[in-house]
């Protein structure tokens, strides 16, 4: 049978790779002889560069405010899910913030991956560093905003009557909203920290890395 599009393997592979990989194309296998004097391939990196313009001090104090903050997020959302008290029946709103440790470990990841200095970065420790914790806050808060009201709505049931075994409101209630509350403000800040950093983009030719 003839080939739709008239492409080799060979010529179709580099697009289906660009279309499951979404930095392929800023990497490219090179040849060099090795000191054995045989030869070996590395790869190369090809793409633009991501680089940091703010001051040296501004720059290492949102990297401070981003780890700091995402440390918080993190307390505070499985401190939250540890304080839940019993019983667990009806409260739907626990698997809901189970959910928002995805995000949270991503924003996690994104912390640990921050360069400690502005240094010029490739498109994709960029964007799993800055512009991953950035999304991340975004995905958490909306989780969060979804397991708070799951948690008032549980509660406006239970006063009304409607959850007639459920145990009253405890001090550990209380706390897990304050929890909630903690865990929103260090995804705002994380969101508002990554917003400030200034960046611009550089051929890959005008840097080389040591």
């Amino acid at each position: 049978m003839a080939k739709q599009d008239g492409e080799s393997p060979k010529e179709r592979e580099p697009r289906l790779i660009g279309r499951r990989y979404r930095y392929t194309k800023d990497y490219k296998r090179t040849t060099y002889v090795g000191a054995n004097g045989r030869p070996k391939e590395r790869v190369v990196y090809i793409g633009k560069w991501i680089c940091p313009t703010d001051e040296p001090e501004t720059y290492r104090r949102i990297v401070l405010v981003l780890r700091i903050a995402a440390g918080i997020a993190a307390a505070a959302v499985v401190g939250a899910l540890l304080i839940v008290p019993a019983p667990m029946e009806h409260k739907w709103y626990v698997p809901v913030l189970v959910l928002s440790l995805f995000p949270l470990a991503y924003a996690v990841i994104g912390a640990c991956l921050l360069p400690n200095k502005p240094t010029p970065m490739e498109r994709a420790k960029f964007d799993k560093s800055f512009q991953r914790m950035k999304q991340s806050a975004v995905a958490g808060l909306i989780i969060l905003a979804l397991a708070a009201i799951g948690a008032i709505v549980y509660w406006i049931l239970k006063a009304t009557g409607v959850f007639q075994n459920a145990a009253p409101f405890a001090l550990s209630d209380g706390i897990f909203f304050v929890c909630l509350l903690l865990s929103a403000a260090a995804y705002v800040a994380i969101y508002r920290e990554a917003g400030k950093l200034h960046t611009e983009t550089r051929e890959n030719a005008a840097y080389k890395p040591l």
